[in-house]
C-alpha cells in the first residue's frame, strides 16, 4: 500500500496542512490563519494561545479525509517554549475539553527575556538569545513565574504531538532543541545548571525519525497505528525537498535564509573559525545546514507595507481595511 503522509505546520501566523503520497503529489491542502497571538500591555511580549494553534489545526483537521494516512509530520515555530501539566494533557478530549493546564507559548518573536543575568553563570551569551527557549525558561525561574503544576516543556509542536499522541515522555528532536541554545552532539550542555534553569522541564533530545508514537484516539479517521515524529524544524523541513548536493537554497518566510547542507567533519577546525557568523544547525542524515540569517524576510516586509498602508491613509483621508491589501494601496498612492 502507498505510503501517504499527513504534513502539519504550526506557524507563527497561520497553520497548514498538506495530504501527501510518497512521491510528493499533493492529494489535499489546508490552511486558516490561527489569530492566537494574545494582546499584551508590554509591547517586548510576545505571546500565543497554544489552545487556540492546536484547536485551528483540529478544525482543518475535520476538513480533511486522513482515513488512509499512515504517518503525521509536524514542523512549525522553532525558538519558541510553551509547559504545561501532562495529567491534564492525558485528559484532554477535543470536542469535549475546554482546555489543559498550559503556559502561553512564548514565541521566538518575544524581546522580553534579554538573558543579561547569564552573565552572572559563566555560560557564553552568545550561544543564546532573547526569544529562544532556554532564554526563556531562565526568565520564567528567575522570576518566579513557573508553575508548580507544569511538569513537561517543549516547542509548540512537541505540545500539540502530546495531546494527539498521550505519550508519556517528553521529546524535542535536536533540530528545534538547537534553536533552544546550549546544545552540543545532541545533548543539553546546561543539565546540571539547576540554578539557571529548570533542568528537570527539559524534554529528552531526539534525531528526527528516531522515535515514533501512535494516535491515541481514532481522531477523524486516523487509525491509531499511524505513526507520528517528532516535531521537525520548519527552515530544516521546508527546504528538505529541494535542496540537492551542492546546491544551496534561499528560504523567504517570516525571515530570510540561505543554507547548503555540509557533512559534519567539513565544519570542524578553520572553516568554522573563519566563517563564526554562519549558523551551523542539525540537518538530516547526520548533515549539518550552513545557515546566512537576513532580517529582511517576511517580517520586515509586512514591517514596510504597514508603513506604506499609514502613509496612503494618511495622504487619501480613507479608511483601509485591517488585513492590508498593498494593491489597493498603491493605487491610493499612485493618486
Amino acid at each position: 500500500m502507498e505510503s501517504i503522509t499527513a504534513g502539519i505546520d504550526l506557524g507563527t501566523t497561520s497553520v497548514k496542512i498538506s495530504i501527501v503520497k510518497c512521491d510528493l503529489t499533493v492529494i489535499q491542502e489546508l490552511s486558516s490563519p490561527h489569530n492566537a497571538t494574545l494582546t499584551n500591555p508590554n509591547p517586548k511580549q510576545h505571546e500565543q494561545n497554544p489552545m487556540k494553534i492546536c484547536n485551528t489545526v483540529m478544525e482543518l483537521l475535520e476538513k480533511c479525509n486522513l482515513s488512509q494516512i499512515d504517518q503525521i509530520v509536524v514542523t512549525g515555530q522553532m525558538h519558541g517554549v510553551v509547559l504545561w501539566e501532562h495529567k491534564s494533557v492525558m485528559d484532554f478530549v477535543y470536542g469535549v475539553s475546554q482546555g489543559v493546564n498550559c503556559s502561553n507559548l512564548i514565541t521566538w518573536m518575544d524581546q522580553s527575556t534579554l538573558p543579561k543575568w547569564l552573565k552572572k553563570t559563566g555560560e557564553e551569551e552568545s550561544k543564546i538569545s532573547t526569544g529562544y527557549g532556554l532564554a526563556t525558561l531562565a526568565w520564567l525561574q528567575a522570576h518566579n513565574q513557573l508553575n508548580e503544576s507544569w511538569d513537561r516543556a517543549g516547542t509548540i509542536m512537541d505540545f500539540f504531538i502530546s495531546l494527539i499522541s498521550k505519550n508519556k515522555d517528553s521529546f524535542i528532536s535536536d533540530q528545534n532543541a538547537y534553536s533552544w541554545g546550549y546544545v552540543e552532539n545532541g545533548q543539553w550542555t546546561i543539565a546540571d545548571k539547576h540554578e539557571t534553569w529548570p533542568v528537570k522541564l527539559l524534554p529528552k533530545i531526539v534525531t528526527p525519525f528516531q522515535n515514533t508514537f501512535h494516535a491515541s484516539i481514532e481522531l477523524f479517521g486516523v487509525s491509531k497505528e499511524t505513526k507520528i515524529f517528532v516535531g521537525l524544524g520548519d527552515l530544516q523541513a521546508s527546504i528538505l525537498p529541494f535542496i540537492q548536493p551542492g546546491e544551496a537554497v534561499i528560504n523567504f518566510g517570516t525571515s530570510a535564509q540561505m543554507v547548503f547542507p555540509l557533512s559534519k567533519d567539513v565544519l570542524h577546525g578553520d572553516l568554522a573559525k573563519e566563517f563564526p557568523h554562519l549558523l551551523r544547525v542539525p540537518f538530516f542524515d547526520e548533515k549539518l545546514l550552513v545557515v546566512a540569517a537576513s532580517l529582511n524576510g517576511g517580517n520586515a516586509l509586512e514591517c514596510f507595507l504597514k508603513q506604506i498602508q499609514l502613509w496612503a491613509v494618511q495622504i487619501s483621508n480613507q479608511q483601509l481595511n485591517k488585513v492590508f491589501n498593498f494593491w489597493r494601496s498603491s493605487r491610493i498612492v499612485n493618486r
